[in-house]
């Protein structure tokens, strides 16, 4: 029992370790989504200019 007290303190350590490694790749991944999604938004509104300008360029054909 003695041996496994002075081992908690190490283990302790090492979740700690795991868990800010966690935290780090969470807030990583995170970043990653955040920069995703604004390259998504910026894709979005360039195909929303196009069609516009698809949908002009449609009506002054049928005039």
């Amino acid at each position: 029992m003695a041996a496994l007290k002075q081992k908690a303190p190490d283990l302790s350590a090492e979740k700690a370790a795991r868990v800010d490694a966690l935290i780090g790749e969470v807030d990583s991944l995170r970043r990653e989504a955040q920069q995703k999604d604004a390259r998504l938004a910026s894709a979005e509104g360039e195909a929303g200019n196009a069609r516009k300008e698809a949908e002009a360029a449609r009506a002054e054909l049928k005039r």
